[in-house]
């Protein structure tokens, strides 16, 4: 099995991300261990040990978040974090993700009839809420903390 390893440089931005097989990660007693992965890739990779931090591909994976090029590593928070969507989100520490100054929609489809589709749901910086595209007739509505409304 792979794990993943984020190669950190100026700015403490991710500048690679490289899978690392798991038994080149073992100590001496065989247990998983990411100092002895930092060191292979410091010997292989050409980078000091403590500039390669365990990431994940998937969010579900590990608990520091997500690493692509690009991300931020987050050294006093232990967590890396995707590049900044809009200027108004901030960190949602439990989440490990940026958060909207207002709540995400729970309202997320629209049924008419016997048919069932997703509102086009985005971010609207200017306004500071979400808006969305209805999906039966691609007109915008805002939501306004229960429901769409146009």
């Amino acid at each position: 099995m792979k794990k993943y390893f984020a190669k950190i440089g100026l700015n403490s931005k991710v500048i690679h991300v490289t899978p690392l097989d798991e038994d080149l990660m073992k100590d001496s007693s065989g247990n998983l261990d990411e100092r002895v992965g930092q060191e292979y890739l410091s010997r292989h990779g050409n980078w000091p040990p403590e500039m390669w931090i365990q990431c994940a591909k998937e969010p579900s994976d590990h608990v520091r978040g997500i690493a692509g090029i690009g991300c931020t590593w987050d050294e006093d928070n232990n967590v890396f974090w995707l590049p900044k969507p809009f200027d108004s989100w901030s960190k949602d520490l439990t989440t490990k993700t940026w958060k909207a100054p207002v709540d995400y929609p729970s309202v997320t489809t629209k049924t008419v009839g016997s048919e069932t589709k997703d509102w086009g749901i985005f971010w609207d910086e200017a306004a500071q809420g979400w808006k969305a595209t209805d999906p039966f007739d691609d007109t915008e509505h805002t939501w306004n903390g229960s429901s769409w409304v146009s």
